[in-house]
């Protein structure tokens, strides 16, 4: 009794300030805060904003050499001034660099869009979780009610001699190890519920807003996936892309540079350890200008960076091919578990509940009228609760395999 006292202090406090923190929210309030606040989709979209930056490099001309030129002997002159000098790229090569580095957002953005995808799945099957962990708390809760029934009517019937004591026992038993089950379940709803919380990044807890596990609506299973459509493969699309435009890049650096300069006559008068006559041109500043080509000669480190950059290209080709062939075996794997799922949704509610409903009823009365023993009647109590959990099981099976189905062709 001692134990029975505390156990039931303790769950009322566990539920009182449970309630007290925590926050009843719908899914689609919950997937917006995720949105809104989850660290990892916060920084796929830091890193799409940062790609886009960089596309300002593009034009990225080299900085402008400045150099002052004084020489003893002579006065005005391309000899004494100060000669300004820029060198640019073949203007294929900017063009080049430009749709490279539009390729790399493209790719940036594709993999936050994944990233949200395979976020607002972790939200959506942390929801359900929660709604399944809540039924099967609320399942042993009822249970619970029965077994106590079951062990005062097999005290009474110890206490009147009807009955040997190990049957009061026996029905103590289970009754105390139902409600180690339900503080077991407590604690699992109450780990499903930091989760979710530290997925949303809020500092309080969630409550899901929905009363009763009930299978997703809806949802129409289809035989086969287009992978180039889904968040993944677009994502694999985006990086193909980007590693092509990197090769086109390796070979426009193949192309030559250019260089112009200017000379604008500077003579320093204070400047003359020789005494001499160091006279300006006094026509003009302007002296000269220059222009300048530069061609590669050695080609091997160009030619290696092209290589290496046609190998990257391979390389995402086997991975989108890799990634094609586990998303279409995943997608008719879960069609599979999502036929067996909906088969046993349809039959617990059909027929398994109505009966483990009935079980029960017909096993209390036939216990207390005495028609059946403690052991029939504790073994129809124990199927009647095994039942239902399956059926809750299989609820909640049926929901995250459409979670999962949903979450590769990106519906969530």
């Amino acid at each position: 009794m001692r134990f029975t006292i505390i156990w039931v202090f303790m769950m009322a406090d566990l539920t009182s300030a449970a309630q007290q923190r925590a926050s009843r929210l719908p899914l689609r309030e919950c997937v917006d805060i995720a949105l809104a606040n989850n660290l990892s989709y916060k920084s796929a979209e830091a890193s799409v904003s940062q790609a886009r930056l960089m596309e300002g490099t593009s034009f990225d001309v080299p900085q402008t050499a400045v150099s002052l030129v004084q020489t003893t002997t002579d006065g005005g002159g391309p000899d004494n001034g100060l000669k300004f000098a820029q060198e640019f790229d073949f203007p294929t090569v900017y063009i080049a660099k430009h749709k490279y580095l539009k390729s790399e957002t493209e790719a940036e953005r594709r993999k936050a869009d994944m990233t949200r995808n395979d976020l607002v799945k972790e939200v959506c099957s942390l929801y359900y979780s929660l709604v399944y962990g809540r039924e099967i708390c609320s399942i042993v809760t009822a249970q619970d009610s029965l077994y106590e029934r079951f062990c005062n009517v097999a005290k009474a019937r110890y206490d009147a001699g009807e009955t040997s004591k190990l049957e009061w026992l026996n029905a103590r038993r289970l009754w105390h190890e139902n409600r180690l089950s339900l503080e077991e379940a407590l604690m699992e709803y109450a780990s499903l519920r930091l989760r979710l919380q530290t997925t949303l990044n809020v500092d309080y807890a969630i409550e899901p807003a929905d009363d009763k596990l009930a299978p997703i609506e809806g949802f129409i299973p289809e035989d086969e996936v287009n992978f180039s459509a889904t968040p993944e493969g677009m994502a694999a699309d985006g990086r193909l892309k980007a590693a092509i435009r990197g090769q086109r890049l390796a070979r426009q650096e193949f192309m030559p540079t250019f260089s112009v300069g200017a000379t604008s006559q500077f003579l320093i008068k204070g400047f003359n350890p020789y005494h001499i006559d160091r006279p300006r041109f006094e026509k003009g500043n302007f002296i000269g200008f220059e222009v300048g080509m530069s061609v590669p000669l050695f080609f091997g480190s160009q030619m290696a960076k092209t290589h290496a950059a046609g190998k990257a290209i391979e390389a995402e080709q086997l991975k989108m091919a890799d990634d094609k062939n586990r998303q279409l075996s995943d997608y008719q794997i879960l069609n599979g578990d999502y036929a067996a799922a909906l088969n046993a949704v349809e039959y617990y509610r059909s027929t398994g509940m109505p009966e483990a409903e009935e079980m029960v009823r017909l096993s209390l009365v036939s216990y207390e009228l005495g028609e059946i023993g403690y052991e029939e009647h504790a073994r129809n109590l124990e199927n009647s609760l095994a039942v239902k959990r399956s059926y809750s099981e299989a609820l909640d099976r049926y929901n995250q395999t459409v979670i999962k189905l949903k979450h590769i062709k990106g519906e969530l």
